[in-house]
């Protein structure tokens, strides 16, 4: 389990690059610091749309590459709009959007990428745990 203090990150575009949880995750807001109640967007997307995040991600990795990740592993970007377009230009992504609130649990299954834009200070704690199954 982890907790954390999450602060607003105004000099990139989105507060968390994109990450691939090789591993269930629950992610509980306990609060905000600043009393804002808007929340975090989360954005994720099903793990039959790695192939296709990672070739937007990085066009001149290999079909091996993009199957596996590798671009996403490196959690160095952020996927925007723009960017998601393109990952639609090369098939249909499974993707959903939620705004956590205060008070409110998500939870990220594995396999799955994910980011967070954060517009406020939040505080947390994330519980990762493994499935047997999906080995």
């Amino acid at each position: 389990m982890t907790l954390s203090i999450v602060e607003k990150n105004s000099h990139i575009q989105g507060a968390s690059p994109l990450l691939l949880n090789m591993h269930g995750t629950i992610h509980v807001m306990l609060g905000t610091a600043d009393g804002n109640i808007r929340g975090a967007e989360w954005n994720i997307w099903h793990k039959e749309s790695l192939p296709l995040l990672s070739r937007a991600l990085d066009p001149y990795a290999s079909e091996e590459e993009w199957k596996l990740g590798v671009p996403i592993h490196a959690q160095t970007r952020f996927v925007s709009s723009d960017l998601s377009e393109v990952a639609a230009e090369f098939g249909q992504l499974c993707h959903w959007k939620n705004i956590q609130k205060p008070g409110e649990a998500l939870f990220i299954p594995p396999g799955c990428c994910s980011q967070v834009s954060r517009g406020c200070i939040q505080i947390r704690f994330s519980l990762n745990f493994t499935l047997f199954v999906n080995f």
